[in-house]
């Protein structure tokens, strides 16, 4: 009973902020309903790959991206419009106010796509079947889990893509991803101005961190995906070593490591990093214990 009554009021908060983002922002810069384009792969008429994304389209996006005043969401194979499909897809890509993708299966079609419009840095939702793992290359990305066969997964499916849509629609910035991250890193790189390639290689840096650090949090919080993911936390750990033997991050920050979910060992090890980056000189970083040389995990 709780349970469901949480579910109705997230459900209903959830609305009532699309109401008001509706009366806000209910159309484009143009004065046209907002538009949205669906990434999915298709399959041939009658398959079950196309049955399910027919289903995803009709009972999932089109419901919320509708209800936040967008017009009826558009797939490849619904545009109607004269001319060449793959550039009227393109155009989708780069215009549309909105691209939701479905990574499920992994579909070729569909990450070429979802590069595009990484490229152009316009927001996007990303959502994959539930229990099926994300490439590496859109790992660290937020993806929404679905399983449409489950109705509490779907209802959960459709509140997450309401807050998400609600949070780009605060910002004019432009969409972080992969790409554009990359693209970024290349140009401050190749910048003549010190400053700018310091701040490249501390942003990559911070990039991996994210990188590892998402990785770990995953595995400890679905441990049915059997993965181990302990060199992945180890590379967290010797990263934030050496961000604090440098000086590059403040005592207050590496405080925020420690949690009431947190080991002993992982603790102990954090203050010890912390009082390395003090003024005081403590003893060198290759005198102290990792949180693994017990074989203790840090969460």
């Amino acid at each position: 009973m709780a349970e469901t009554q949480s579910k109705t009021r997230q459900s209903k908060a959830a609305s009532q902020d699309a109401e008001t983002n509706t009366e806000d922002k209910s159309s484009s810069p143009s004065g046209s309903r907002k538009r949205c384009f669906v990434v999915a792969p298709i399959g041939p008429e009658g398959s079950d790959i196309r049955k399910r994304s027919d289903q995803i389209l009709r009972y999932v996006v089109e419901p919320v991206v509708t209800s936040l005043g967008y017009e009826n969401p558009i797939r490849a194979d619904r545009i109607s419009d004269p001319g060449l499909i793959t550039q009227q897809v393109i155009n989708h890509l780069l215009e549309d106010e909105l691209i939701i993708a479905d990574l499920t299966g992994n579909n070729p079609n569909v990450f070429y796509e979802l590069a595009v419009r990484h490229a152009v840095r316009k927001p996007f939702i990303q959502l994959m079947s539930a229990g099926e793992t994300l490439p590496f290359d859109v790992s660290d990305q937020r993806t929404i889990p679905i399983d449409h066969r489950d109705l509490d997964s779907v209802d959960a499916a459709k509140n997450e893509m309401m807050r998400q849509i609600l949070a780009v629609e605060k910002t004019d910035e432009p969409v972080d991803s992969p790409l554009s991250f990359s693209i970024d890193l290349q140009v401050l790189r190749r910048s003549d101005d010190p400053s700018d390639k310091s701040n490249a290689e501390i942003l990559d840096l911070l990039q991996q961190i994210i990188s590892v650090n998402h990785r770990t949090y995953t595995a400890v919080r679905s441990p049915q995906a059997r993965i181990d993911r302990s060199a992945d936390a180890v590379a967290f750990h010797r990263m934030i070593e050496r961000l604090a033997g440098e000086g590059r991050i403040r005592p207050e920050d590496l405080a925020t490591l420690i949690t009431s979910g947190t080991s002993g060992s992982h603790d102990a090890w954090v203050r010890d990093l912390m009082a390395l980056t003090e003024p005081s000189s403590p003893p060198p970083l290759s005198s102290r214990r990792s949180p693994f040389d017990d074989e203790e995990p840090p969460f």
